[in-house]
């Protein structure tokens, strides 16, 4: 007999899964466009890996600036010891904060002579963004000839090639170890749980639930109607446009009963609580879930509870915002 998926955990591995949209991959990617968003799949789960040290001597690189000064929250916790925040008493609250706000200080000035090193590099050297509460750094794009001099300076730690992040979930799911609570379930992955997504619709013509997977099954279907047999389906099991495609939040919406999606965040959403996945051939994954199930071979991985039910609650135009929640 199959077990369910404790609400508890699925809805803590849930919000896990939708935070680990970003991982390292490569450059291999396949895309198929269709009527207004980008139907991307991902091949060749490589990591690019982390911040290192392999720079080039001449062209232009992405690089991170580490400086010296130690992030403003590791001071912060350094001087709340091996107290939490919530157990601190706030003298030491009090404490940790002056220290960060100091350390903070610090950091800026630093910063500072550092920006102005790479603005005298002229157009060499552009400045992308710059942290300093978890890290300590800035990201800049510069022509690998200034590397010695940002090397000696006294503030640097050291130049680190900025790596590539692409969007994709197939390393996700294993990350969060929802496989665990798969193999808990006897590989049940969430049967007999309903998922309702109040987003931009679901793609439920894509592989990824169940669907053909195939711009023709997308483009053929007219997002107003509901044609025999396209909808519902056994994955995507109810749902409904309350918004109308050429709804933008600022305009009146033109509710319909076909919630396709036109936009992607909402297929997006859906496909990391609960997609199937889909194989490197462009087909449905159907199993099983369990700690055999293939991640490295997916084009797109599995959600986290791929056996639930989803519920397609559009209430997003193609573009824009909207107000139809309260």
């Amino acid at each position: 007999m199959s077990k369910r998926i404790p609400l508890q955990v699925l809805s803590l591995l849930l919000a896990l899964g939708l935070f680990a949209y970003l991982v390292t991959r490569s450059d291999n990617v396949t895309h198929a466009q269709s009527n207004g968003f980008d139907r991307t799949q991902y091949a060749n789960d490589t990591p690019v890996g982390d911040l290192q040290d392999q720079l080039p001597e001449t062209g232009e690189v992405d690089v991170m600036i580490e400086l010296r000064d130690t992030p403003t929250a590791k001071v912060y916790a350094q001087i709340l010891g091996n107290q939490n925040d919530r157990a601190a008493n706030p003298q030491q609250r009090a404490a940790a904060q002056a220290a960060a706000r100091s350390q903070m200080a610090r950091i800026s000035g630093a910063q500072h002579r550092v920006l102005a090193q790479l603005n005298s590099a002229g157009r060499n050297a552009r400045v992308l963004y710059s942290v300093q509460t978890a890290y300590n750094g800035i990201a800049a794009k510069i022509d690998a000839s200034i590397l010695p001099q940002l090397r000696a300076n006294a503030d640097v730690r050291s130049v680190h090639r900025l790596p590539i992040h692409y969007i994709d979930n197939s390393t996700s799911v294993p990350f969060i170890n929802a496989v665990n609570a798969w193999a808990a379930t006897g590989a049940n992955a969430g049967q007999g749980v309903k998922i309702a997504i109040i987003d931009t619709g679901v793609d439920y013509t894509h592989a990824n639930f169940g669907g053909p997977g195939t711009i023709a099954a997308y483009n053929g279907n007219n997002r107003n109607i509901i044609e025999p047999g396209t909808f519902p389906t056994a994955k995507v099991v109810g749902g409904k446009d309350f918004a109308g495609d050429a709804y933008t939040g600022a305009n009146t919406p033109v509710p319909d009963p076909d919630p396709l999606d036109c936009n992607g965040h909402g297929s997006h959403v859906a496909g990391t609580a609960a997609g199937l996945g889909v194989n490197g051939d462009g087909t449905t994954f159907l199993g099983p879930y369990d700690n055999t199930t293939p991640f490295s071979s997916f084009l797109i991985g599995p959600g986290v509870a791929p056996r639930a039910d989803i519920y397609a609650l559009k209430i997003f135009g193609c573009t824009g915002s909207t107000g139809l929640t309260t």
